[in-house]
């Protein structure tokens, strides 16, 4: 999309639903977005959990910071 379809766009959307709504509409969808981009962001960090091996503790210690850590961003992403 051009950035003339874009500004056209914008203002048949502002025009259709006034400025109040079109505002909703742009906080809504930054917030989907945000929440997507933090569930992504979080199956990647949970791929990154290694293997279990008995006995290794430094195994151990980064598969918790991993799990701190998709919990972080599961909380963000839940909390919008």
């Amino acid at each position: 999309m051009t950035p003339q379809e874009r500004a056209e766009q914008v203002a048949h959307t502002y025009y259709s639903l006034g400025p109040t709504n079109l505002i909703d509409l742009i906080a809504e969808s930054l917030q989907d977005t945000r929440r997507a981009a933090l569930l992504e962001a979080r199956e990647v960090v949970l791929a990154e959990v290694l293997e279990d091996i008995p006995d290794n503790e430094a195994d151990e210690a980064y598969n918790l910071a991993i799990g701190h850590a998709a919990h972080a961003l599961d909380r963000l992403a839940q909390e919008g």
